[in-house]
């Protein structure tokens, strides 16, 4: 299949999961002694809305930190493709259901193109491309509302966690997955720039939609420092969470 890429032959054999332990040392920041006190295990969520810059934060993190980074969406993604891959009515929630309960979900880690160690998922042993994971983005919330899914992608996000430096980006992280860290993040921004950061690859009301849609199956952590995206270059909301992150961290 050209869309999916076997790293596992063997279906029998899990692929490793102890995914911290593989990240790189961090990186010298100038002027920023104040992180070489932070501690060896951290784990780090950042939620947030379509368009906020989860991403790019999470990997600017990864990368300062020597974390791995995991994106939640990944793993819903990979599950719609795989629920399409197997004829799978994706309006049928119960028959996804069925699917997704008979499926094993995983992941392994990688350095991307910048050289930051990210989680890759599988299911059933199965790879898919980028290419493949954004293709079948839209097609995700019909597979993400089901319940179980919801349970499943978050009961193996807690599984791949064992020490070491994380960075998870997402939805329902810091007040599903992992409420007991201290560095829990939520990104904001206007929705006339997070439409903007679309790229015309939806229009009209598509942010507001799927805010509307988030806001049903969604749980932000009270918690949480809330940073918007909206005014701030990439390297500003870097400076803001490390901010954040060195508060946070008991002298």
């Amino acid at each position: 299949m050209s869309n999916m890429q076997n790293n596992n032959p063997n279906p029998k054999k899990k692929p490793a999961t102890k995914l911290a332990s593989l990240a790189p040392r961090p990186k010298p920041v100038p002027g920023r002694k104040d992180l070489d006190r932070l501690p060896a295990d951290m784990m780090i969520t950042i939620d947030g809305q379509a368009r906020t810059g989860k991403n790019t934060a999470g990997e600017l993190l990864a990368g300062t930190l020597g974390g791995v980074l995991v994106d939640s969406g990944r793993f819903y993604r990979s599950l719609t493709q795989a629920v399409l891959m197997a004829g799978v009515e994706l309006d049928d929630s119960a028959a996804v259901e069925s699917f997704c309960t008979g499926a094993r979900l995983d992941a392994l880690v990688r350095p991307n193109k910048k050289g930051v160690f990210e989680a890759l998922v599988t299911v059933n042993s199965g790879l898919f491309t980028d290419a493949t994971l954004v293709s079948v983005g839209p097609l995700v919330p019909a597979v993400a509302k089901v319940p179980l899914v919801r349970a499943m992608v978050n009961a193996t996000l807690r599984r791949l966690y064992r020490g070491g430096r994380m960075i998870i980006q997402g939805r329902d992280i810091g007040m599903k997955v992992f409420p007991n860290t201290p560095y829990q993040f939520v990104l904001t921004a206007p929705p006339s720039i997070r439409e903007a950061r679309d790229s015309g690859n939806f229009l009209g009301q598509a942010v507001m939609q799927r805010d509307q849609a988030d806001a049903r199956q969604t749980w932000m952590p009270p918690k949480a420092a809330i940073v918007d995206t909206g005014d701030k270059s990439p390297e500003q909301v870097l400076a803001a969470l490390l901010d954040e992150i060195v508060a946070r961290t008991p002298v």
